[in-house]
């Protein structure tokens, strides 16, 4: 009798990251470590994959029975040479039949489909889990308006196959979100529900609670259009009464790890609310990171609301080193009443605010120089550090940086291909001034969140040409001056 093998849900990653250059994957290490065990997880090499993905579907659930499934190039804006990769793998057409028997005998609607080929949500998995393609693959479509209830039967479907040798998988990724507010507590929100509901519920438990994900914290936020899920219910549907693990989960401690690994001596953990109500248990997440993180330098975070100085003053009081302001994110005016007290308590306490003020990516209504020139006029001893060089508005940060001691600037972002490229360059006429700034410019980077790789961030200030005593004081002195650490 043939093992019985798992199902997986799996996250693709972006485009078709496996061809990419070395450089260009970096950022998909910790995915491509994870990918390359899932062979030594399996009791027996399988006969054939069953990919259910996201980036495929249909009015039915259409099954690929192609004997030799063509590329689908299922993406946009990257280099010529990857619409020209293959994954050679074989079809299926005789398991294509019994998966449409199976399909059908469960009362689905559900056709074959010869002409379909591989999207990226199969091949950017197998390119890295079974690069020699040796082993025989199809797909399964998504059915169009994502009903849970459908594909969780899909899953109980095709669960004999587990005994037939075939490994079944889901792609997706458990947050799909290109435009998001506030990314990093959405993410946190979605991901605590779904390992309780994976996890920790038992399984009628657990298949009730994939029905009503829509109902979970920060849902929407973390899948605005759920075809990047929908294929985890497949994959719990096909082991429904199996206990789940994680295998690949890049969390705080693998983030904390990445950073200690690349040398970093201290970094920030910024956060931001998006909404009144929330500050305050933002602060107390900082404070317990912190506390636990001896290298994190203690951060914190306001809204204009009722109460602002107050959480400001606490969050100093537990010993706050470092403040984060986002204008665009929050949509307020940094010249709020509301924030009087507040901005006079971190003027008087020297800790710096860094402070999302510039109109990139996305311009809010109170971005820009205009409103943070008028602060600084009411509060000139205000530390406050310009994020992203304050992009787009450049010119006017450096103006503003120039005429104000106590402004400093922070790159991220800054002279990355993802910015140089997506509209917003930085002027070569500015990269003087910015030298001359030198002692009051820090590095910033979004590492390792998004959406560039740590050595993507150096290698873009080594490219300025400003040198390296320049490069040096931003990497390091400024930060461990400002921070005396």
């Amino acid at each position: 009798m043939t093992a019985r093998l798992p199902t997986f849900y799996l996250c693709h990653g972006g485009g078709p990251w496996p061809y990419m250059h070395q450089a260009d994957r970096r950022r998909f290490e910790a995915l491509a470590k994870s990918l390359e065990q899932i062979p030594a997880q399996l009791p027996v090499k399988p006969d054939a994959i069953l990919v259910v993905s996201g980036h495929w579907e249909e009015t039915d659930f259409a099954v690929m029975a192609s004997p030799s499934p063509p590329m689908v190039y299922d993406y946009s804006g990257f280099p010529d040479y990857l619409y020209h990769i293959r994954y050679d793998a074989p079809g299926v057409p005789h398991l294509a039949r019994r998966v449409h028997s199976l399909i059908e005998a469960a009362g689905l609607p559900t056709h074959l489909d010869a002409q379909r080929g591989f999207d990226h949500g199969t091949y950017s998995l197998l390119a890295v889990a079974y690069p020699e393609a040796t082993v025989p693959v199809l797909q399964v479509s998504l059915q169009e308006g994502y009903d849970p209830a459908a594909h969780l039967q899909l899953g109980r479907a095709l669960a004999p196959l587990r005994d037939e040798g075939i490994l079944i998988i889901g792609s997706g990724m458990s947050y799909h979100n290109f435009h998001p507010v506030s990314p990093r507590e959405d993410s946190a929100q979605f991901d605590s529900w779904l390992r309780q509901t994976l996890v920790d519920s038992p399984p009628p438990q657990r298949s009730q609670r994939l029905l009503e994900w829509a109902h979970a914290p920060a849902a929407r936020a973390a899948h605005p259009r759920e075809d990047h899920l929908i294929p985890l219910h497949a994959a719990v549907g096909a082991a429904e009464e199996d206990r789940a693990q994680i295998v690949y989960r890049q969390d705080e401690q693998a983030r904390v790890a990445a950073l200690r690994a690349f040398g970093v001596g201290a970094f920030t953990a910024l956060l931001y609310p998006h909404k009144p109500g929330m500050a305050r248990s933002l602060n107390e997440w900082g404070a317990e990171f912190a506390s636990r993180t001896p290298d994190c330098l203690h951060s914190a975070t306001f809204f204009a609301e009722p109460g602002a100085e107050a959480d400001v003053r606490r969050a100093l009081g537990q010993g706050a080193r470092v403040f984060k302001c986002h204008l665009q994110v929050g949509d307020f005016d940094p010249n709020d009443p509301l924030l009087d007290e507040a901005w006079g308590e971190l003027a008087d306490a020297g800790v710096p605010v860094v402070t999302h003020c510039g109109s990139g990516p996305v311009p809010g209504r109170f971005t820009g120089p205009e409103p943070v020139a008028r602060l600084l006029a009411r509060y000139p001893r205000l530390r406050l550090v310009v994020a992203h060089l304050g992009m787009p508005e450049y010119v006017e940060f450096l103006d503003l940086a120039e005429r104000n001691d106590h402004v400093m600037l922070d790159t991220t972002m800054s002279f990355t291909l993802w910015v140089e490229q997506g509209g917003a360059p930085f002027p070569a006429a500015g990269l003087p001034r910015l030298r001359d700034l030198g002692g009051r410019v820090l590095f910033g980077t979004d590492f390792p969140n998004i959406p560039h790789s740590y050595a993507d961030a150096l290698e873009a200030l080594e490219m300025t040409g400003l040198g390296e005593p320049w490069l040096r004081a931003v990497c390091h002195d400024n930060a461990a001056r400002l921070f005396a650490c």
